[in-house]
């Protein structure tokens, strides 16, 4: 018995999850739990309890079973039972990847040996802990086999409807038998919040309400609205519009859960003519009530928060006596409009269905469904999709217009903030509506003759604009719901996270080939000169690189600004009531990006030489036996850059936690000017330049300031390891 292998005798291996596996392993292979018992000598009845997790088995039973299955699937299974990882966390039951992570445990383990040699050389031991850094992060991509395909997009573009169609969330109606999706759709801003849908027991609803700090910030946006009606109306300039400081689906679930609903009423005038008219309960109650803070108190109390304290429901055919997707749809649009007594308004649902997303059975795959854009790409729950390694990003488009200016802002925004891989993890979709694909015509004014020719044309136009911004590789799909199959899209979304797994796994790979390199060559003569003659090219790259010479000459309000200056009035008073917590113009968020991009800008020249030094150096057939070298020498430099942005970022954000949302002056001076006429936008840009342009709040410098020094960290540690003096 190897270091590497545990006796039979000395565990048991039993699970829910194990008895689920051996029996998926078992009809894979064909066979009936009768077939495996025989072979076994187990009566049917034994082999039923272990694959229903009742019943404790030994490795050694476990081995006779996975030898009756006989299939190489399973017997790769029964070595990987016997595996004790000490590099890595065990992977998942069945894991799709666990030889390449097998394989990244036992170089690791090389690695940790060569580093136990007393006699090992600085530099060396340097190179191979950042080569195992390196491993450990590649390793917990490919590990992870948890993704989620997130659609983003406009308001009204129809992504809830999509989402349905290619989950399989579709209830027939009794008496049209039309399929109607299990979320709530409508004309947009229907959906109160983020929709998660994923695999779980069975069919049931989660919720994560808001906290009590944002619940009673909305109810008094909601107050205020309706206490001071002159001067929400005085409001209405730079571009004209609806005042939005309270959402509508926000405004709909607060009128629901106190009751506070409108009525429309028709009565007989004197004349016999029908005569319309509303009734508001809310706003008569803010005429009695004597001030807003009352007005909120009482909106309060009618909620009956104290009542509200559920957060999952659950699905059984006895107590409902409906169809589980029927019983979905009904109560999703309960909480979604406040209309269930037990929930309170929720800042995300989560839809659990018992069978696996999009048929995915190794992987664990969530969909979800974000709150339509409006008036600005730059918001931080979207930002941050594009950064995430286990991520799929849909970015969904409207027909006509593909990819829409949201889309593109999106993609100029990951491009100009340096996210890296968004091709490989990104797809564009447009969805038609009926005819419209019918419409396009060609160049010299053709009419298409198929929907597939006029899906062609489009996507030869789309390309056309994503090649103009910097991603002529990106996949552009169709799917409109009425019509196309949806296990089209389905597929390709799936493959959309396999070519993501495979980008990490090719990575990995590609980081254990380096890794075994260096370990077999490291005291063979000829290929230390090699890699000291890399060691010393880069160490001039180095030499001549370590200051920064790009002038950074905005800050990082600058995207702020520019945020504030594109938004709609409305938008920016929502925000400034909320101290800049505002999901369609967050300050944190705006901030956060424009320190990132303060960075990149900073940085800019002297990435773009390093990439070339080192793809010049990767050709050159003379320095082969130095490619891993330089190969980690590129993954340290863009390890370390990315921790600098993401500093950087923090630090962005920490200017509106730390100094702006205290700032009470700010927000009372941007708020008075609501309700002054025209130019509102432009007054609140004069109270915030007044602010950032303050003595005592020279953030550019501290910001170049910090990119300088953590540059020259960066360059300092390269040269180290590469023993340059």
């Amino acid at each position: 018995m190897t270091v590497n292998e545990v006796s039979s005798r000395d565990i048991t291996t039993q699970n829910g999850a194990t008895g689920k596996y051996l029996a998926r392993l078992r009809e894979d292979a064909g066979l009936k739990q009768r077939d495996v018992a025989r072979m076994v000598t187990w009566s049917p009845t034994i082999l039923s309890r272990v694959e229903a997790g009742e019943r404790d088995v030994t490795t050694e039973e476990l081995d006779l079973i996975l030898e009756a299955i006989g299939t190489e699937k399973a017997l790769n299974f029964q070595k990987g039972v016997r595996r004790v990882w000490k590099q890595l966390p065990k992977p998942a039951l069945g894991h799709p990847d666990e030889s390449l992570l097998w394989e990244t445990e036992m170089i690791l383990r090389d690695i940790e040996e060569v580093l136990n040699d007393d006699e090992i050389r600085r530099s060396f031991a340097n190179f191979l802990e950042e080569t195992k850094q390196s491993l450990c992060d590649a390793a917990r991509n490919v590990e992870n086999i948890e993704h989620s395909i997130a659609l983003v997009g406009d308001i009204g573009v129809g992504k809830s409807t999509a989402i349905c169609n290619v989950a399989g969330l579709l209830v027939s109606e009794r008496m049209t038998m039309t399929p109607t999706p299990v979320l709530e759709v409508g004309g947009g801003g229907v959906t109160i919040c983020e929709v998660h849908i994923a695999q779980g027991p069975g069919y049931g609803l989660l919720i994560e309400p808001m906290n009590d700090s944002e619940l009673r910030r909305e109810v008094s946006e909601f107050a205020n609205l309706l206490k001071n009606p002159s001067v929400s109306a005085e409001g209405i300039d730079d571009g004209g519009g609806q005042v939005i400081s309270t959402p509508k689906e926000i405004e709909r679930a607060i009128r629901n859960m106190s009751g506070l609903i409108k009525r429309r009423i028709r009565e007989k005038s004197s004349d016999g003519k029908i005569v319309r008219s509303t009734v508001d309960p809310a706003r008569e109650l803010a005429e009695m009530s004597a001030s807003e803070s009352e007005f909120v108190v009482e909106i309060l109390s009618k909620m009956n928060l104290d009542r509200r304290t559920k957060r999952e429901l659950w699905y059984t055919a006895t107590s409902t006596g409906k169809e589980p997707l029927l019983w979905l749809k009904e109560n999703f649009e309960a909480l979604n409009n406040g209309r269930h007594p037990d929930f309170s308004i929720p800042k995300r649902l989560e839809i659990l269905v018992p069978q696996p997303v999009l048929g995915e059975e190794l992987l664990s795959i969530r969909i979800v469904d974000t709150k339509g854009i409006d008036s600005t790409a730059d918001r931080s729950d979207i930002g941050n999709l594009f950064n995430d390694p286990g991520t799929v990003v849909v970015m969904c488009s409207d027909f006509n217009a593909v990819p829409s200016p949201t889309v593109q802002r999106l993609l100029e925004r990951a491009r100009d903030a340096r996210f890296a891989g968004v091709e490989k993890k990104s797809v564009v979709v447009a969805l038609p509506r009926p005819d419209e694909a019918l419409a396009v015509k060609d160049d010299i004014g053709f009419i298409a003759e198929t929907v597939e020719d006029g899906y062609d044309l489009k996507r030869d136009q789309a390309e056309l604009r994503m090649q103009s911004i910097g991603f002529p590789d990106l996949q552009v799909e169709f799917f409109n719901a009425r019509s196309d199959e949806p296990a089209n899209l389905r597929e390709q979304l799936l493959k959309l996270v396999h070519k993501l797994r495979q980008h990490h796994r090719s990575q990995l790979d590609e980081i254990i080939y380096d890794a075994r390199s260096m370990i077999d060559n490291f005291e063979q003569r000829q290929t230390l000169e090699v890699q000291r003659d890399a060691a010393r090219r880069l160490g001039v790259w180095i030499k001549s690189n370590s200051e920064l010479e790009s002038k950074v000459i905005h800050g990082p309000e600058r995207r702020l600004m520019s945020a504030i200056n594109s938004a709609h009035p409305s938008s920016v008073r929502a925000s400034v009531r909320r101290q800049g917590e505002w999901y369609n113009l967050n300050y944190p968020d705006q901030l956060s990006v424009g320190a990132r991009l303060l960075a990149v800008n900073a940085l800019g020249s002297r990435l773009s030489g390093f990439s070339s030094v080192t793809d010049h150096y990767l050709d050159d057939d003379e320095l082969e036996e130095a490619y891993a070298l330089i190969r980690q020498a590129c993954r340290f430099v863009n390890t370390g850059v990315e921790t600098l942005l993401k500093k950087c970022e923090i630090e962005g954000e920490r200017i509106h936690k730390r100094d702006m949302e205290p700032s009470r002056k700010l927000w009372n001076d941007c708020d008075a000017e609501w309700g002054l006429g025209a130019g509102y936008r432009d007054r609140v840009l004069d109270h915030h330049d007044q602010w950032f342009n303050d003595d005592n709040r020279d953030y550019l410098e501290w910001l170049r300031n910090l990119v300088e020094r953590e540059w020259k960290l960066i360059l300092d540690r390269l040269s180290e390891n590469l023993e340059i003096s």
